[in-house]
């Protein structure tokens, strides 16, 4: 029992799944490309947002801490959006349009494992 259980797990560790991929990164590789083949839905959201047009929007946000507020109004005004902050409050207004073209942009990059390119726009670290 022992002897097959070791046969098993020295195929698992070898590099025989093509490209000198072992059993573990060919595993994590196939269920990375099922799992995020069916989940990318931005280019079909990208397309029905280009029906928005000049819709304003005016909200009203409360956070929890002044780090909060900065981050979120770095995120709003990169769309344009016009933020006004009072204490940990803040009041956005803006062109829905462009702020979702802003999150959808972001989201593909993040989607693609490009959080430096977001990191670089909002220049905060993409991890949190």
């Amino acid at each position: 029992m022992s002897l097959t259980f070791l046969c098993v797990l020295f195929l698992v560790f070898s590099p025989l799944y093509g490209q000198g991929k072992n059993g573990l990164q060919f595993a994590d590789e196939l269920f990375n490309r099922l799992a995020k083949g069916s989940s990318y839905f931005i280019p079909e959201v990208i397309e029905a947002n280009q029906n928005i047009h000049g819709k304003p929007i005016s909200v009203s946000l409360n956070t929890d801490s002044f780090q909060d507020v900065e981050i979120t109004k770095r995120l709003f005004t990169t769309a344009g959006a016009a933020v006004e902050v009072v204490g940990n409050d803040l009041k956005i207004e803006g062109d829905l349009n462009e702020i979702l073209k802003v999150i959808l942009r972001d989201s593909h990059d993040m989607y693609h494992n490009n959080g430096h390119k977001v990191s670089a726009r909002y220049n905060y670290n993409e991890k949190g």
